[in-house]
């Protein structure tokens, strides 16, 4: 495959708010442990693919961890997931789901004419983060601001 197998990229967005994506493909025994991690100022919320109907979520407040489920409303305008996840009988694991469940919204989306977020200037915009990180690499780790 020509992909590779590590990466780390820090990026600043336009508010100041600081992240950090990590992704590999060579971590040992971390087979299916996609997931992600939020940290702020009031708290942190931590998902993990392995336990995908729970999320983490660290009160700072409360001074506590709070697990709860991931039922959450779905974004004005947008489908439940529950519409568009395929049920116990036709699940084929979170990964495959999840693609599943984008190419049915896709096609619903099409057939309805309706426009979606997942539109080509999003596509665009991961694309230059993305883009940005490389040539970030190419110039020895220095920081690379695009607009």
């Amino acid at each position: 495959m020509d992909v590779d197998d590590w990466a780390l990229a820090t990026l600043e967005l336009g508010n100041g708010a600081v992240g950090v994506i990590e992704v590999t493909r060579m971590a040992a025994g971390a087979s299916q442990a996609s997931g992600f991690e939020v940290y702020g100022s009031q708290g942190a919320l931590i998902y993990t693919e392995s336990n995908p109907d729970s999320l983490r979520y660290y009160s700072l407040k409360r001074g506590e961890w709070i697990n709860g489920p991931t039922k959450v409303p779905p974004v004005a305008g947008e489908r439940p997931i529950e519409q568009l996840w395929p049920t116990g009988k036709y699940s084929q694991g979170f990964m495959i789901n999840a693609h599943l469940a984008a190419e049915y919204d896709l096609l619903l989306n099409i057939a309805e004419n309706k426009p979606s977020r997942a539109d080509f200037k999003a596509a665009a915009e991961a694309q230059a983060v993305i883009e940005a990180a490389y040539v970030s690499a190419d110039r020895g780790g220095a920081v690379y601001r695009f607009e």
